[in-house]
């Protein structure tokens, strides 16, 4: 994970991180079947969502969604 917080702090480092596969950070697993469901496997395709297309996953709910922000947030991600 420390590898993940170096690349936000030399965005030249970043582009490697964004390939990386979403179970690369922490969630839960439902998140990550969630994700995956829907064709988002790498850390990129999550971060290019917005809220209204995470929202709109299906059975993505309320506490997934937030647990998903809050990961994104403490990668500065």
């Amino acid at each position: 994970h420390q590898e993940i917080a170096d690349a936000i702090l030399n965005p030249k480092a970043a582009a490697p991180i964004f390939s990386r596969p979403i179970k690369e950070i922490w969630m839960t697993e439902r998140a990550y079947n969630c994700l995956e469901k829907v064709g988002i496997t790498y850390i990129g395709d999550l971060v290019q969502c917005t809220e209204s297309q995470l929202r709109s996953i299906p059975h993505l709910g309320d506490k997934t969604f937030v647990l998903i922000k809050e990961v994104l947030w403490e990668y500065r991600l």
